[in-house]
């Protein structure tokens, strides 16, 4: 799922859609009229959303997915959003770049960031149509321009790779904070990387734990992990093993045989009270998250 700024509006009409078509294999996929031929023959339009889904069997089409139809038909932005979303994320039947692209497109024309990006992001990788790394790249700039923190981020990793622009790792960094600063925790994950590494910017090692431990509180297993090697190891933080153990704990989704070997090393410096206080913040930390 994408780190959003959506707005409330386009959430309830998205959600109203996805709570349809999740519903609908219990009884609605699936029903094939015995000629072979689409259940809904009469819809004449098949560059169309209503045809588009009548094509996958969907029989019939729920009320509150019709009614997201003809709104998008009609130019209701977020509509389109919705059915966009639909076409790419959809499973085997309702899964369809090419139209993904157009429902974007025609958001996206109306100034929406989240569809900027989507465009973008479909242009950029060729997907539904040709390869546009170029105008992709344009699309995710006018839905950076925008607000949308996941545009940013992926403008940080454009950068970083130098396909279709220029490669700069200094203008990489400046779109990673952008989205760091507005609470994107996977480009605070990389700003920090980058500013342990010293690329795109001077190492400083401050910053990186800075970020490190954004990300963390965030709840970002790889930024928990790294800032549990920043305090086991004191860099850009004070030197502390028992901070080092309950972040090195919680970022398990993310240890690797290495990181495993990370928290170990940690867990033979602890005295038995040490472990005990360790234990006592990893719960007060977990059960703050359930409250």
């Amino acid at each position: 799922m994408r780190e959003s700024t959506r707005s409330p509006i386009c959430d309830a009409v998205r959600s109203t859609a996805r709570i349809v078509v999740l519903a609908l294999p219990l009884g609605v996929v699936g029903c094939d009229d015995p000629s072979g031929a689409p259940v809904d023959p009469a819809v004449a339009n098949d560059t169309g959303a209503a045809a588009a889904l009548n094509a996958r069997r969907l029989v019939p089409l729920s009320s509150e997915l019709a009614a997201v139809v003809e709104s998008a038909e009609a130019g209701d932005a977020a509509a389109q959003l919705v059915l966009a979303d639909l076409f790419e994320a959809g499973d085997g039947r309702l899964r369809d770049d090419a139209k993904a692209r157009v429902w974007y497109r025609r958001a996206a024309e109306q100034g929406l960031a989240e569809a900027q990006y989507g465009l973008g992001v479909l242009l950029f990788e060729g997907r539904g149509g040709p390869e546009e790394p170029e105008v992709g790249i344009e699309w995710l700039q006018e839905s950076a321009a925008g607000g949308y923190l996941e545009a940013m981020n992926s403008l940080g990793i454009v950068y970083s790779m130098g396909r279709g622009i220029p490669k700069d790792s200094a203008e990489a960094m400046r779109w990673f904070a952008r989205a760091a600063e507005g609470g994107h925790l996977t480009a605070q994950l990389s700003l920090g990387a980058r500013f342990a590494a010293g690329y795109g910017a001077p190492a400083d090692a401050e910053k990186a734990a800075y970020w490190f431990h954004a990300a963390a509180e965030g709840g970002l297993p790889a930024a928990q992990w790294r800032y549990g090697l920043a305090l086991a190891s004191g860099e850009g933080v004070p030197q502390d093993d028992v901070e080092a153990y309950v972040w090195l704990s919680l970022s398990g989704p993310a240890r690797s045989h290495r990181a495993a070997g990370d928290l170990e090393d940690v867990a033979s410096r602890l005295t038995q009270e040490q472990r005990l206080e360790a234990r006592r913040r990893m719960a007060e930390r977990v059960m703050g998250r359930l409250e």
